[in-house]
């Protein structure tokens, strides 16, 4: 579906006034993040359609099974809320700053386990 690229990631970012999405494949195994401003690089100059690949940001993923201890350095270093990945690649959501800061604080009732707070895209079929 050409619906599908970067054009439609950049338009689906611009109307729900977010700045980050994550890019899963349809059995939802995670692919990639990209960014309304690495969306408008990689299509800056370019004419036809281009897979959200080429505006990948280089954002580390988070092992689903990892301890809560070891995220700090990696969460609080992150551009956006980080993806969490399971041992299969599927995507199980994403944790950001805020999320891990309410974790820590005693006085804030429990959280969900985290979900996507950025919409996911579907990558178009590439063509053979």
């Amino acid at each position: 579906h050409s619906d599908r690229g970067a054009r439609a990631a950049l338009k689906l970012l611009e109307e729900q006034d977010r700045d980050f999405a994550y890019v899963l494949s349809p059995t939802k195994r995670y692919l990639g993040v990209v960014s309304a401003d690495s969306l408008r690089a990689a299509l800056d100059g370019h004419v036809g359609p281009l897979g959200p690949q080429h505006a990948y940001l280089n954002v580390p993923t988070i092992a689903a099974e990892a301890p809560v201890a070891g995220l700090f350095g990696q969460v609080a270093q992150a551009p956006c809320a980080v993806p969490v990945v399971a041992i299969d690649g599927r995507f199980r959501g994403v944790i950001s700053k805020t999320t891990l800061l309410k974790f820590l604080d005693r006085d804030t009732p429990p959280i969900e386990a985290p979900l996507a707070s950025a919409p996911a895209v579907q990558p178009a079929p590439q063509a053979q």
